[in-house]
Order: structure tokens, then C-alpha cells, then sequence
């Protein structure tokens, strides 16, 4: 009788640890999906804002796309007032370089961008 009683205690001490191993898991990866959630809407609304941005200075670049006055302009005014970027550029349609800021890049205006990225882009 003594030797059913130890038995049944060890095998309720199994039970109950693997019971609380599961709902702690189970409480962790809630908790680890909450915050992954978190952060997905915060970048989610840090990329909406810099779409708006990048969408307001390409209207205004589309308006006049051969003044190089307000290409500077405007690639200045975003660099300075946006919070996203160290560093813009303009390139058009063929490939060549209408502007960038700041001016110390080491670019020309003018110059055949032809990287992957910039073949990319174009692309689309």
C-alpha cells in the first residue's frame, strides 16, 4: 500500500511539472507574439509614413523633372525635414543623375547610375 501511494505521488509530481512546463510555454509565446505584433504595426506605420513622404517629393519632381532648381530643392527639403533619411537622390528614367543630396556625395550630376539596385528600381 505505502509502495501505490510513493508511486502515485511521483507520478502526480510528473504530471503537475510537465502540466505548469506547458502553460508557461504556452503564456511565453503569447507573450513573445503580442510584442512581435507590436513591433510588425510600428514598422508597418514607419514604412507608411516614408511611402507618404517619398509620395509627396516624387509628385513634386514629376512636375518638373528637367529643373535642376527644384530637384536640388526639393531633394534638400526632404533630406533636411524627414527623419528616415541620411542621403537622397533623383535618377531618371534612363539612368542618369539628376540630383542628390547632401553634395558631399561622391556623385556628379549627370553620371550613368548603374548599379543593381539602380537597374532594379528602374524597372519597376
Amino acid at each position: 500500500m505505502l509502495f501505490s501511494i510513493a508511486t502515485l505521488f511521483v507520478i502526480s509530481l510528473f504530471v503537475n511539472y510537465f502540466i505548469q512546463r506547458n502553460q508557461l510555454l504556452s503564456n511565453a509565446l503569447s507573450v513573445n507574439e503580442e510584442y512581435a505584433h507590436k513591433i510588425a504595426t510600428s514598422t508597418d506605420l514607419h514604412f507608411h509614413g516614408i511611402q507618404l513622404e517619398l509620395k509627396y517629393s516624387a509628385s513634386v519632381l514629376a512636375t518638373s523633372p528637367n529643373n535642376d532648381q527644384i530637384i536640388d530643392q526639393e531633394l534638400t527639403r526632404i533630406l533636411k525635414q524627414s527623419q528616415y533619411f541620411n542621403s537622397v537622390s533623383f535618377v531618371k528614367a534612363d539612368g542618369h543623375l539628376a540630383g542628390f543630396a547632401p553634395l558631399t556625395l561622391p556623385f556628379k550630376k549627370g553620371q550613368v547610375m548603374d548599379t543593381t539596385a539602380t537597374r532594379l528600381s528602374l524597372k519597376i
